[in-house]
C-alpha cells in the first residue's frame, strides 16, 4: 500500500506542482458588495473579456500567473489565448475535463445573458501582500429564463492563493442545455480539476452558498516523516478503519479527486457507504498535521 500512496501522491505533485487542491464549504458571507468594480463586457453575450491584469501574482496548479479574462458565463481562465473570443455556453461535460475551458475557475458557469441585464464587473481591493482580485456577476439574467437571475463572486486572493465563490442566487433553467451547470477549477490540461458535491455540471439551483479551494503544499521529501508517525488499519478495508497517532483530534477523507468526503472525530472511521479505491486520509493532531491513504475494497 504504502508504494501505491506514493506512487499516487508523485503523479499527483507531477500535474499540480507540488499543489494539491482541496475544497470546503464555507459560511455565506461574501467579503464584497456584487455591486462593485469596472463593468466589462457591456451588452455582450458569450464572449471572453480582454486580458485583465491581476496586480499580483496569483499561483494556480502550479504555474504563476498575473493576468486572466473573465467569460461571460460565469467562468475566468487563466489562458490568454481567450481573450475578446467565443465563451462557450453549450456542454454537458463535468470537471475536469478538456471539453470544458481549461485553466479555468467555474463559479459558477452557465449559460447566462448580459446583454438582456445585470453586469459583470472586476475589482482589486486591500493592500499588498493581503490584496483580492473580485469578479462579480450581478442579477445577469440566465439565457432563455430571462426572469432568472444570477448573482455570483468569485474572490482571488494574494499570498494565500485560495479561491473563493460566493452564490447569493442561481436558480435552475432546465429548460435550456439541460439546465447545465458547474463550479470548480482545472487545470491548463483538463485533466485534473475539482469540484464540490452536488455542484458539477448538472441541473441544480443555489441561494446563498459559498466554497473555498485551497492548497495543501505537501514536500514530497517529507512525506516518509509523516507517514511513519501514522498508522491507519486494516488496510485495505471493507469499511471499518482505525487511525493510531500520538494526540490525535480529527481526520478528514477526500476522494482521488481531492473532494471532501467525509469528517470523524473519533479513530474509529466507517467508511462502508463509500465506492471502492483509494481515498487521502489527512490526520489532525496537537502536534501537527499527518497524511495517510486508505484502500477501500
Amino acid at each position: 500500500m504504502k508504494k501505491l500512496f506514493f506512487l499516487f501522491t508523485a503523479i499527483l505533485f507531477a500535474h499540480f506542482g507540488n499543489a494539491q487542491y482541496i475544497v470546503d464549504s464555507i459560511p455565506y458571507t461574501p467579503p464584497y458588495p456584487f455591486t462593485i468594480g469596472t463593468q466589462t463586457m457591456i451588452g455582450i453575450d458569450d464572449v471572453w473579456s480582454d486580458t485583465i491584469n491581476l496586480s499580483f501574482d496569483f499561483k494556480f496548479y502550479g504555474n504563476t500567473y498575473t493576468q486572466l479574462v473573465i467569460g461571460a458565463n460565469g467562468v475566468i481562465s487563466f489562458d490568454l489565448t481567450n481573450a475578446g473570443g467565443y465563451c462557450p455556453w453549450s456542454f454537458s461535460a463535468s470537471v475536469p475535463s478538456s471539453s470544458l475551458p481549461t485553466n479555468a475557475i467555474f463559479g459558477a458557469y452557465h449559460d447566462i445573458d448580459a446583454s438582456l441585464g445585470g453586469s459583470i464587473k472586476y475589482s482589486v481591493n486591500g493592500v499588498a501582500p493581503n490584496r483580492a482580485f473580485v469578479i462579480n456577476f450581478d442579477s445577469v439574467p440566465q439565457f432563455d429564463c430571462n426572469d432568472l437571475l444570477t448573482t455570483q463572486q468569485i474572490v482571488l486572493y494574494e499570498s494565500t492563493n485560495d479561491i473563493e465563490v460566493y452564490i447569493e442566487d442561481k436558480p435552475d433553467c432546465s429548460a435550456w442545455n439541460n439546465g447545465n451547470a458547474v463550479i470548480g477549477i482545472q487545470n491548463d490540461t483538463g485533466l485534473i480539476g475539482l469540484a464540490p458535491p452536488n455542484r458539477n455540471t448538472g441541473a441544480w439551483s443555489a441561494t446563498n452558498e459559498a466554497w473555498r479551494f485551497h492548497q495543501q503544499n505537501i514536500g514530497i521529501n517529507n512525506m516518509n516523516d509523516r507517514v511513519k508517525n501514522l498508522r491507519i488499519f486494516p488496510n485495505p478495508t471493507t469499511g471499518l478503519f482505525y487511525v493510531y497517532t500520538e494526540e490525535f483530534t480529527k481526520a478528514e477523507i477526500f476522494n482521488s479527486l481531492g473532494v471532501k468526503v467525509m469528517v470523524s472525530n473519533k479513530r474509529n472511521i466507517n467508511i462502508s457507504n463509500l465506492g471502492s479505491g483509494v481515498y487521502f486520509v489527512k490526520v489532525f493532531t496537537k502536534k501537527g498535521l499527518l497524511m495517510g491513504e486508505i484502500l477501500k475494497n
